[in-house]
């Protein structure tokens, strides 16, 4: 493939005649000799012969599908690179010639010549739509806007009917002439059997490339199968390229997981990769301004795609994938570095060249060659470079897999955002040397929004396991270890017991985890109905307890316990760590630091080259990102999921919080005043409800406490809020610096965090305001209190701490509860108003956001007549045309329906314009439920019927004559208009 692929007309039309000169030059002629032309005319003869009349047009696409005719036999003999151009101009000239049959609709005789559009030759020099990984339904979208830009721009067509009964005449000749090319060019089977609709692609497809559609598509054994039909002649891989295969190909018979590399019980054998990986589901999209890769909630507005291995295939078989990169995403576990080594693995090695670069083991700051060299050298033991692999591999497609990228933009200081930049600017540099390259770069989701993505690349996201395939995968797991199973000495795991976990046994890594831990029989089984907590709890103790056996000098048994403790009670520090610097990650150097601030390692990690490794230890709930920068490693730690650094965090801080009251309350001094140094050292630099399961850990924590524990912890608490704001402490962590010092924002974050301890505890209780304020005499007083921490919060904490805990909590006359079950979706202000049990600032601000924005917002307790109020003002004022009422006015005295009755009928009749059939009978119909006949106002009902004859209809019991003897509302009367006046 050349530099630039022939996706435009003259491009496409010279690469198809490239073989056959003499049919070259009848196309030529036929067109004026535009082909040839120089500077390109091209435009100028397409206008001139479409406008000729149907002879010269109908001549321009027998020629052009004479050459389509000929494309198959011609790709036979077609060299790797050769093929791949091919393929792509056949279907640019497709895409024309199904345009140019139809445009005699237009420029048939008697039909007046426009003039030449303007842009007529940059629109020809235009790339035509191509086929990529994103499926052949968006395909189609398309190419039908490019045939309206033929139809508007090429022909001059200016009726926007006739140019939409054009593109879409077109399309259908473009979509039945590519489905009889694809029953002999494998590569347009493929691209159409992307998306819904694969299955009905797929029946008319000939023998060979039907058997390689059909093949097993375990360990991506499908990619391969139809890779080998889309090349050129078999050529044997020479010494190089032979040296790379091998340590490729190699990875398939390695078990899914090292046995050193995790815990497990004694007799546990791990599948062969080969054997258990299975394609994940993925969904697509291409970067762009919509786009937003890194937010998993905008992701889950696209379809989840299956068959990633034909969406790779695809791409690999697109003039795209040597422009740009693909972008790969996916979280920790979702399997991305494994699948590039599957990828790497089953790509023909006789027809494509393929060098995998993990990024945490290259220089984190050297160019995208120097990176590529060095994976080299890594995998092959120096026997291989990028250059002299180069020459040795012209005739097959060279495949870059760029593996980590959120490890080297975690682990390196320097500012690599324009890596993709880079990798585009390394592919146009081998393809200007006429050795073009297809790259893939992997990384996590979360850091998408810390690259720039350049505009049209296409990003593909791993997503969870389908129920089948987590059987299938268990299947697979479960005959592996038949023989221990059978022998009692391993458990099986159950894809209906795996499944009663979702969240975990949906993504592959936490699989596994999952099926490590219930394989060893002396544990608890995974049961129906055990919480998300306890479930946590058996997964980190059962791990520490088989990490801590099989250290190479292990504990004494009696010291087992005190060392798993230990052990759970570092993990949670790197929790914290993560946590309070408000990142889901945390280096090396930072996570020693805490350690030895907070009094648990010694000083002399931080001078360890590999802290993190020394105190976390290859632990299978860590993800150890790694990237070397300056000839050194630097490692960042993470979890595999959020909620095991959050259910850690809960369990220290339960830990803790029974260790201090226990201490203040029940020890051999006590009672006194309690010492929260370690409490106010974790909990005073970010609030607790950004996270908010981890407060419904600590509620769950906390109810299997022993009783005294259950007494102490809330009085703890109380006393601590006391005097949170004058309370004198050690110093002993005030090296402990997760954040620059801020007095004002670690008070706010320490009370918030006591408060928001002290609700979730309560078991779904309102914890009254003087319980919280001891030291304040009277409820005002203890009103105040609670006032003026509120404004603490919001004066002193982020937006995101303070958002967060006001929406975490609520404001009752018997006390401050926990809102942790239900989310609060009311807007922030009248939250806040709400919580500090200020009546008249939320009904300010209720009855504000009503006039100014036109929204109301129901709110328990609020008075019947305040919600009528508002919704009419905001219908009044509002953009929507609905009127959203209390259905029923329990409680409300006749005087304030009537005022109600009389505000709705105002709103009704300022908006008496837009108001239709329907709003005016909602208008009468909850009258007539709220009150009764004689609130309606028959002069204003007269009047409308004059505009609506029928508005009575649904109301039988309503008597027009006798409503039109009720004197007119002037309040209302005033502002009516008379429709036959």
């Amino acid at each position: 493939m050349r530099r630039e692929p022939p996706m435009d007309l003259r491009s496409a039309l010279r690469a198809l005649g490239h073989a056959d000169p003499q049919r070259l030059h009848l196309l030529d002629q036929a067109l004026d000799g535009a082909i040839a032309a120089d500077p390109p005319r091209l435009g100028a003869a397409v206008f001139d012969v479409l406008w000729a009349g149907s002879r010269p047009t109908a001549e321009v696409v027998a020629l052009l599908h004479a050459d389509l005719d000929r494309v198959p036999s011609r790709l036979a003999s077609a060299d790797t690179y050769g093929r791949a151009e091919l393929v792509v101009a056949a279907h640019t000239a497709l895409v024309y010639a199904a345009f140019f049959e139809v445009a005699d609709r237009e420029t048939k005789p008697g039909r007046p010549r426009p003039h030449q559009p303007a842009g007529v030759e940059r629109l020809l020099q235009e790339d035509v739509p191509a086929p990529s990984a994103g499926g052949f339904s968006e395909h189609r979208l398309r190419v039908e806007r490019w045939y309206a830009r033929l139809s508007r721009d090429l022909l001059g067509v200016k009726d926007e009917t006739a140019a939409r009964q054009l593109s879409e005449a077109a399309l259908r000749h473009y979509q039945a002439s590519y489905l009889r090319l694809a029953t002999t060019v494998p590569e347009f089977l493929i691209w159409a059997s992307l998306g819904q609709e694969a299955q009905t692609r797929t029946q008319d497809a000939p023998d060979g490339v039907g058997a390689a559609m059909a093949t097993n598509t375990q360990a991506m054994a499908r990619l391969e199968a139809l890779l080998r039909l889309c090349a050129g002649p078999l050529a044997g891989p020479p010494d190089l390229r032979r040296v790379l295969h091998r340590s490729n190909a190699a990875v398939l018979d390695q078990a899914v997981m090292h046995p050193r590399s995790a815990t497990g019980p004694p007799g546990l054998r791990f599948p062969l990769i080969r054997d258990v990986y299975l394609n994940p589901r993925y969904r697509i999209c291409l970067a762009g301004r919509a786009a937003r890769p890194a937010d998993e909630n905008w992701w889950k507005t696209r379809p989840v795609e299956a068959g990633l291995d034909l969406c790779l295939t695809a791409h690999l078989l697109t003039a795209a994938a040597i422009e740009g990169p693909l972008l790969l995403l996916g979280h920790p576990g979702a399997g991305k570095s494994l699948l590039t080594k599957v990828l790497a693995a089953r790509l023909p090695p006789d027809r494509y060249t393929v060098v995998r670069v993990p990024l945490r083991a290259v220089p984190a700051n050297g160019r995208i060659l120097a990176q590529i060299d060095a994976a080299l050298a890594a995998a092959t033991n120096e026997a291989v470079r990028w250059r002299p692999l180069v020459e040795q591999s012209r005739d097959t497609v060279r495949v870059v897999l760029l593996d980590g990228l959120d490890e080297l933009l975690q682990a390196t200081p320097d500012d690599r955002t324009a890596y993709l930049d880079d990798v585009a600017d390394f592919q146009r540099n081998e393809a200007s040397q006429d050795r073009p390259a297809v790259v893939i770069v992997t990384s996590r989701t979360v850091v998408a929004d810390r690259i720039d993505i350049p505009a049209g690349t296409t990003v593909i996201k791993l997503d969870d396991f389908a129920n089948s395939q987590v059987a299938a995968w268990l299947d697979v797991w479960n005959a592996t270890n038949a023989e221990a199973v059978t022998a009692g000495a391993l458990r099986p795991l159950p894809p209906a017991r795996a499944l009663l976990h979702p969240e975990l046994a949906r993504q592959p890594l936490l699989l596994l985890m999952l099926a490590l831990y219930a394989a060893d029989p002396t544990v608890p089984v995974l049961e129906a109905g055990v919480s998300a907590t306890e479930l946590y709890r058996r997964l980190f103790e059962s791990f520490a307890w088989r990490e801590v056996g099989n250290r190479p000098q292990p504990p004494p048994p009696q010291h087992r316990a005190a060392a798993v403790r230990e052990r759970l009670d570092r993990l949670s520090v790197a929790a914290f760590a993560m946590f309070n610097r408000g990142r889901q990650e945390v280096t090396g150097a930072e996570l020693a630091a805490d350690l030895v601030a907070l009094r648990m390692a010694d000083t002399d990690v931080l001078g360890d080259r590999t802290p993190g490794q020394r105190l976390l230890g290859e632990f299978f709930f860590v993800h150890v990102a790694e990237a070397v920068t300056r000839d050194e490693a630097r490692r960042a730690y993470e979890f595999l999921h959020a909620t095991f650094g959050e259910y850690l965090i809960a369990r220290r801080v339960v830990d803790v919080l029974a260790e201090t009251a226990e201490r203040a309350f029940t020890g051999r001094f006590a009672p006194h005043e309690p010492d929260d140094t370690l409490l106010f050292a974790l909990l005073s630099h970010e609030a607790l409800a950004v996270r908010r399961p981890t407060l419904a850990f600590v509620r769950d924590l906390f109810a299997t406490l022993p009783e005294a524990d259950r007494c102490n912890i809330p009085q703890l608490l109380n006393a601590l809020l006391a005097d949170y704001r004058s309370v004198q402490r050690a110093d002993r962590f005030t090296g402990y610096r997760p954040r620059p010092v801020d007095r004002a924002r670690e008070l706010a974050a320490y009370s918030a965090n006591l408060v928001l301890l002290r609700t979730a505890i309560a078991g779904g209780l309102d914890v009254p305001l003087p319980e919280l304020f001891p030291d304040s005499r009277a409820p005002l007083a203890s009103a105040e209190a609670w006032r003026s921490t509120v404004g603490l919060w919001k004066a002193a904490l982020d937006d995101e701490s303070w958002e967060s805990t006001v929406t975490t909590l609520a404001l009752s006359d018997a006390g401050v509860r926990s809102t942790l079950d239900h989310a609060n979706a009311l807007p922030l202000e009248i939250v806040e108003a709400l919580l500090i049990g200020d009546t008249e600032l939320e009904l300010v601000v209720r009855y504000g956001l009503a006039a100014a924005l036109g929204k109301t917002y129901p709110i328990y307790g609020t008075s019947w007549a305040d919600t009528v109020r508002t919704a009419a003002l905001a219908f009044m004022v509002g953009p929507h045309m609905n009127l959203d009422l209390p259905a029923s006015a329990d409680g409300a005295t006749d005087d304030e329906i009537k005022q109600a009755v009389r505000i709705v009928w105002r709103a009704a009749s300022s908006r008496r314009d837009d108001l239709t059939l329907g709003g005016w009978r909602t208008v009468i119909d909850w009258t007539l439920r709220v009150g009764s006949i004689r609130h309606l106002d028959g002069p204003l009902i007269a009047d409308l019927m004059v505009r609506f004859p029928q508005l009575l209809e649904p109301f039988p019991k309503v008597n027009l004559a006798r409503l039109a003897t009720q004197p007119p509302d002037p309040d209302i009367t005033v502002t009516t208009y008379r429709w036959n006046s």
